[in-house]
């Protein structure tokens, strides 16, 4: 993936970019950044360039979309709009895009910026227009909103895509709900237009992070009827895999994030193996763990992955959840 807009640059005409889309403007038409440097580089400080993706929205995805919402688009939702990628070299960080929404005092203009695995990470209001303009209370809703997904988003809506009663301390009610639906047409988008899109990113940002000579990636896990199985809450559950291959093609290993729930939440670790299935690292990509399983991740290196399964303790019950999930992936054993 190359770096279409750097740091400092302003953007250039005709610059050639991968394209593709998420729904920007609910009214008029489709709105873009209006300083994209500004915007990306403080939704993602560590950024030093960005890229930006186009597509159209189409009648058939708006009908599929519809169905994830408990409250209806506008007409003019449908139209062509752009996502900004946030990027550190040829690393993926997150993505930044507006949203020009329809409220109660007339247009209000959003900037919002979310991951990869479309979780908000942050919403700046551009302009708005409310009975508290200067309210601290509105900013600190809107801030209240990092890390929330589509599921977090709905539980605080009603059925008729208004704020609920029970969501505390919020000045402009109809302003708070007009920026929780504002998020959830855009996650709802962007899962039902361009998954195909977005995996590509996540499957790049996470080679990436453990071979930084990548240049071509291989989706090994989830499998295409994934979403079809029933999800394991209280075990160990591989999130994704990747196969990464560096510019001559050659294989040069596996990069995979487990789930694993536990009393203090979900920790992500995520494991780098080479092409014969030697851990390479065991690194938390995110939460916690106790001391012993750190030490158990630092004794990893250089093992097996198939060794690492036989150990009967939590360490062991992770690699062997990651073993079965990439059993086609790595060498048959002898």
């Amino acid at each position: 993936m190359r770096a279409s807009q750097p740091r400092h640059r302003q953007p250039e005409s005709g610059t050639r970019s991968l394209r593709i889309a998420l729904l920007l403007a609910p009214s008029l038409v489709g709105q873009n950044l209006v300083d994209p440097q500004r915007s990306v580089f403080m939704a993602f400080p560590e950024a030093d360039a960005y890229q930006i993706i186009t597509r159209d929205v189409d009648v058939a995805a708006r009908r599929r979309i519809e169905d994830l919402l408990p409250f209806r688009l506008h007409f003019n939702e449908l139209r062509s709009h752009s996502l900004y990628v946030a990027l550190r070299g040829r690393q993926p960080l997150g993505l930044v895009y507006a949203r020009r929404e329809e409220s109660a005092f007339g247009l209000t203009d959003l900037t919002w910026a979310m991951s990869l695995d479309l979780r908000v990470v942050s919403c700046r209001f551009e302009r708005v227009r409310t009975a508290h303009p200067t309210s601290r209370q509105d900013l600190a809703f809107a801030r209240r909103l990092a890390g929330h997904d589509r599921a977090t988003l709905l539980a605080l809506l009603d059925n008729d895509g208004k704020l609920r009663p029970d969501v505390p301390d919020v000045a402009d009610r109809d302003l708070a709900a007009v920026v929780v639906r504002s998020a959830l047409k855009a996650i709802a988008i962007a899962d039902t237009v361009w998954p195909a899109d977005l995996q590509r990113l996540r499957d790049v940002a996470l080679a990436l992070r453990a071979f930084p000579i990548c240049t071509q990636t291989q989706r090994l896990w989830p499998p295409p009827d994934a979403a079809t199985k029933p999800s394991a809450a209280h075990r160990p559950v591989v999130s994704h895999a990747v196969r990464a291959f560096d510019r001559t093609h050659a294989a040069i290993g596996i990069v995979a994030e487990v789930r694993c729930p536990g009393h203090d939440g979900v920790t992500l670790l995520s494991w780098a193996l080479d092409p014969s299935g030697t851990v390479r690292d065991v690194a938390i990509a995110s939460g916690r763990v106790e001391p012993t399983m750190r030490t158990a991740m630092s004794e990893a290196a250089g093992a097996q992955l198939r060794e690492l399964a036989q150990r009967p303790d939590e360490l062991g019950a992770i690699a062997k959840v990651l073993l079965e999930s990439l059993a086609n992936a790595l060498p048959q054993k002898p």
